[in-house]
């Protein structure tokens, strides 16, 4: 797809880490607080969000710098935005992480996650 000249472009990755690769809470306020710990981006955003169905979640939104040379040639900025949430009834994590490399529509694009994030519901 394409906006106007620009290709849209974007990823969504989703793991669950291993019960030993992860803290063990199924917290999200007590994540988010591990997580800032942690090596945060200084321009980063990191929050508990509130999904319509799935509840509370830890939300990282972060920007890196280009990498032409292991980024296929990219020369724009990646923006990437993470969702932690916590598997209902465990103390396991899904992780969901959306990234961008259109960095003049990045914005709109991270609207576009966070809704994906959004329709998570557990059956």
């Amino acid at each position: 797809m394409t906006v106007g000249p620009v290709p849209l472009a974007s990823s969504l990755l989703i793991s669950v880490p291993g019960p030993d690769e992860w803290p063990h809470t199924s917290d999200a306020e007590e994540l988010a607080e591990h997580l800032a710990g942690q090596d945060v981006r200084e321009d980063g955003e990191l929050g508990v969000a509130e999904l319509a169905v799935a509840g509370k979640a830890v939300r990282h939104r972060y920007r890196e710098a280009a990498d032409p040379d292991a980024q296929m040639g990219n020369t724009l900025p990646t923006t990437t935005v993470t969702y932690y949430v916590p598997i209902s009834t465990t103390m396991r994590w899904l992780i969901l992480n959306f990234s961008t490399p259109v960095d003049p529509l990045a914005d709109r694009m991270v609207e576009l996650f966070d809704t994906v994030a959004d329709t998570l519901h557990w059956t």
